[in-house]
């Protein structure tokens, strides 16, 4: 049997083989309606009520079927589930590792493509790839697969079931560009993401395929790495950095290091503030000072449309850019740091903070670094917000949505109120007191030692 039908909806294909005919009639018929007020028009032929009226019935009829059926297997796509593995690192670990993608063997093509000429191709599980630097020594891969299903049992399960086959040896590791249809027995839109930790000091290559499926962090922003395959990257304190890049590619840095300088750091006089929001591009680190300090670092086109203004203790700077071929840096030195509101904003780190109450809000595609002290976190996540904590919390107060993640296993947090929604995960040590706890049918807690 055809595997769009084995394979999407095994077990139940004589249902899946009556939809297509629902479907069949639904469409048709009223293209044939369309076709017979033609031939009426041009040549005065007419169709019988009995026809008209069983053509009618036959409609109706399938057109229920269609809807009922389709109700009862678009149920098995209900419930979205995301399993996390840590995975083994001692068969690539070296002091440079490639990392890259390979296509599958299509020796099963038959099995995933349909159509006139095989031109159909069915949908298969999409990996996709992270680069992040280790929080320690030490290599790390974690994988994150996700997989749709009826409940969460199944969605669990089908999760943890996918296979995917890596190339792994002493300094390489290549990951398939996609896990065929024909190879996933019960196909329920699978993906997989893998996050490679790579240890600062550490060096990597890129290999093949990258384009589209992959997200590196790189000291100087955004970088088409996957142009530069065979190129050796290191690992530093802020992101990748090219050490064979074209000499083009080595005198943009030195020019972007150039402007990076102390001495052409824009300075701003503002003073007495303990709340910040921040909006817009820009990459941003807020450290704990005795005294108050704002620099702003970037090419002059770049700082020309950033917005500073103070209003009593809120401090709020704006950039109304889209994208940039530099990334712009914000450095903020502070006391006290009350309030932090975040949207739409590049990397974030915070530390050094020693102090009773703290709330954060995020909304936006970025990372949050926390490295703070505080006897109660109030944190607000959305719109794929991801947040990570080293620091020490008494009481986190968190509330995650739309996608939003949060790590706080490798800090310390004593008891928690959490409330998870909209596909949102967390990733915390056990042993945290949970005073409160609402996590939605399609989010997730998980639990480590």
């Amino acid at each position: 049997m055809a595997p769009f039908l084995t394979n999407f909806f095994p077990g139940q294909e004589a249902l899946s083989i009556i939809l297509m005919v629902n479907l069949l009639f639904f469409i048709g018929l009223p293209l044939v309606t369309v076709v017979i007020g033609v031939s009426r028009l041009a040549f005065g032929t007419r169709m019988g009520k009995g026809w008209r009226t069983g053509m009618l019935l036959l409609w109706i009829i399938n057109t229920v079927s269609f809807f009922a059926i389709g109700g009862t297997l678009a149920r098995e796509f209900a419930v979205e589930r995301e399993m996390s593995q840590d995975l083994t690192t001692l068969d690539f670990e070296a002091d440079t590792v490639k990392v890259g993608f390979y296509q599958p063997e299509e020796s099963g093509n038959e099995r995933y493509r349909f159509g006139p000429d095989n031109a159909i191709e069915l949908p298969g599980a999409r990996t996709y790839i992270s680069v992040k630097r280790s929080e320690d020594a030490n290599w790390h891969l974690e994988q994150k697969t996700t997989s749709r299903g009826g409940s969460i049992d199944e969605a669990e399960g089908l999760a943890r079931a996918l296979n995917v086959p890596l190339q792994i040896e002493a300094g390489s590791i290549l990951i398939p560009t996609e896990v065929p249809f024909g190879e996933i027995p019960k196909w329920r839109g699978q993906e997989v993401r893998f996050t490679l930790f790579v240890p600062e000091g550490s060096y990597l290559t890129f290999g093949d395929h990258f384009v589209n499926r992959s997200r590196g962090m790189f000291h100087n922003g955004p970088h088409r790495f996957w142009e530069y395959p065979n190129e050796t990257y290191r690992m530093e304190t802020d992101g990748l950095t090219c050490q064979t890049c074209p000499a083009e590619e080595t005198e943009e840095e030195d020019k972007k290091e150039e402007i990076g300088a102390n001495d052409d750091d824009q300075l701003f006089p503002f003073a007495d503030f303990n709340k910040l929001s921040i909006s817009g591009l820009m990459k941003v680190e807020i450290l704990q000072g005795d005294n108050y300090e704002i620099r702003l670092r970037g090419d002059d086109q770049y700082l020309e449309q950033m917005e500073i203004n103070a209003d009593g203790q809120d401090l709020s700077i704006v950039s109304g850019l889209e994208r940039t071929g530099s990334p712009i840096r914000v450095y903020i030195t502070m006391p006290s740091l009350e309030q932090l509101d975040l949207s739409a904003t590049d990397d974030i780190s915070i530390k050094g903070f020693d102090q009773g109450a703290m709330i954060i809000n995020a909304t936006g595609d970025f990372e949050i670094k926390t490295d703070v002290r505080a006897d109660v976190l109030q944190l607000t996540l959305g719109d794929e917000a991801d947040f990570e904590l080293t620091g020490n919390i008494d009481l986190l107060e968190a509330t995650l949505s739309n996608r939003a993640r949060m790590n706080t296993d490798r800090g310390a947090v004593s008891s928690a109120k959490l409330n998870l929604t909209d596909e949102s995960r967390a990733k915390m040590k056990q042993g945290v007191e949970v005073l409160e706890q609402n996590v939605g049918e399609d989010s997730r807690i998980r639990w480590v030692d």
